[in-house]
């Protein structure tokens, strides 16, 4: 019996082996780019100078390259600080690595508008005050004369400290009349350094549709807050503040 044990287990072992080595070489299970916390910002984003393939689909029929340049953003440009750029900020719909280089937002922009250059900054499960912190990154480091910040509603909730916990983004905590910023703090959880660094967990995880997000920002839900005067209330709160601020900018 134990002689059986031994070799069922072998064989588990090398089956799972060949799956992971299969995996990595035909590029079937999706890779993700390693994160980092730009502590004198306060802005999370990638690791620089990384490269490789997301794929979606149970043969990895859906492939695009992503490519995250020399200053952590998902962009094939070379960011610069002695040009003058616009910016565009966001979420996922602006970080995306769901699509090649050429389809990209700031890629679109600069077809319409050749003479200009935009550089993106965005990063999955950012919310409206995180934008704040990315806004003063990018004027501060680039001569950055026009921005985009990108909007819905959701990234206005998740900005406020009392109704939602996203411990990688800066937040709001609001008493009363009274606004204070939460500063953004960044950890990966083993579980999950563990998972990325395995394609056979990436591509059941994924592949299948069980959808592990590797980019949540959302750790766990504050208390909830059933009086809807009180959240619009907050929300107004939230947005003035932020506005506020993004004029302030330089």
């Amino acid at each position: 019996m134990k002689q059986f044990v031994l070799y069922l287990f072998a064989l588990g072992t090398t089956f799972f082996v060949f799956l992971e080595v299969f995996l990595r070489l035909t590029h079937i299970a999706p890779e993700f780019p390693e994160r980092m916390l730009d502590s004198e910002y306060g802005v999370y984003k990638f690791k620089p100078n990384q490269s490789g393939i997301f794929s979606d689909g149970r043969l990895g029929e859906w492939k695009s390259k992503w490519i995250i340049n020399n200053e952590g953003w998902n962009s094939e440009l070379t960011y610069k600080d002695d040009q003058q750029i616009t910016g565009i900020i966001g979420d996922s719909y602006i970080q995306t690595i769901y699509f090649d280089p050429k389809n990209h937002v700031y890629n679109l922009f600069k077809n319409q508008v050749p003479s200009r250059e935009y550089y993106a900054f965005g990063i999955q499960g950012a919310s409206f005050s995180q934008y704040l912190n990315i806004l003063k990154y990018a004027s501060e480091k680039y001569q950055m004369d026009s921005v985009f910040i990108f909007l819905d509603n959701n990234d206005i909730e998740e900005s406020i400290f009392n109704m939602v916990r996203m411990p990688r983004n800066m937040q709001l905590k609001i008493k009363d009349d009274i606004v204070t910023e939460v500063p953004a703090k960044y950890h990966e959880k083993i579980y999950r350094n563990l998972l990325k660094e395995m394609a056979v967990f990436r591509y059941f995880l994924m592949n299948f549709s069980f959808r592990l997000d590797f980019g949540a920002a959302k750790e766990n839900k504050k208390k909830e807050i059933s009086d809807g005067e009180v959240i619009e209330k907050m929300k107004r709160q939230a947005v003035k503040y932020i506005v506020n601020k993004i004029n302030s900018c330089k």
